[in-house]
């Protein structure tokens, strides 16, 4: 009979002291983004200025130019999903979409919505 009582004591003890070993059942924590969205838009509307582009110079290959650069310095997840969503839609979907999300978040203005919405057909 002591055998059955070594078990329990064993898987006892076993069980107690792993308790704290494994993951945690609360929900991680996820840090703040270190970018805020409506500081990201502004980056977005202003990409031209901030890569130094011109639309007229290049208007074929500033879509590239412009996506690399947001590619570069937009780390806020909304905005990169923004940025995601609008990359397969026509300027003035585009310029729809980012003029939406621009003003819900009071960001002044937004040149590149006024551009993409200047050539829909891009």
């Amino acid at each position: 009979m002591a055998r059955p009582t070594l078990c329990f004591a064993l898987c006892l003890t076993i069980s107690t002291a792993s308790i704290g070993c494994g993951p945690s059942s609360a929900a991680p924590q996820e840090d703040a983004p270190d970018q805020s969205y409506p500081t990201a838009l502004q980056l977005m509307c202003d990409v031209d200025q901030h890569a130094k582009l011109d639309a007229e110079e290049d208007p074929i290959g500033i879509e590239g130019a412009r996506l690399d650069w947001m590619r570069d310095h937009i780390t806020n997840p909304d905005a990169i999903e923004l940025i995601t969503l609008m990359r397969v839609r026509s300027n003035s979907e585009k310029a729809k979409m980012l003029t939406e999300q621009t003003s819900a978040e009071k960001v002044a203005s937004c040149p590149l919505a006024a551009n993409w919405k200047a050539h829909p057909e891009g």
